[in-house]
């Protein structure tokens, strides 16, 4: 490091820029998902999964909620949603961004 270099001045510069919200549409099993829930809002008008009870080809009422999760960082949220195991199901690919 040079000996005029403000180290508090370089990493105040890696937090300047501003987080970047994405969102993700997940499934998840009653009681399970905590983490997730805390600052999820349901997802209303969510097409069906083929198969899946609850859905439009199927009579029994679905036990899953189908949330939208909001995230920043892709790499820790996929590795938070992966820590819920079967619990957690991701119903809509997250969007990033791009198209």
């Amino acid at each position: 490091m040079p000996p005029d270099a403000d180290v508090r001045e370089v990493v105040r510069t890696w937090d300047s820029a501003p987080t970047q919200e994405h969102t993700a549409v997940l499934r998840l099993r009653p009681g399970a998902g905590y983490g997730l829930r805390r600052y999820a809002t349901p997802a209303p008008g969510v097409p069906g999964v083929p198969g899946v009870p609850g859905d439009a080809d199927s009579s029994p009422i679905d036990p899953w909620d189908t949330l939208t999760v909001p995230y920043s960082d892709t790499g820790r949220f996929a590795d938070h949603v992966a820590s819920f195991g079967a619990d957690v199901v991701v119903a809509d690919r997250p969007t990033c961004g791009t198209p």
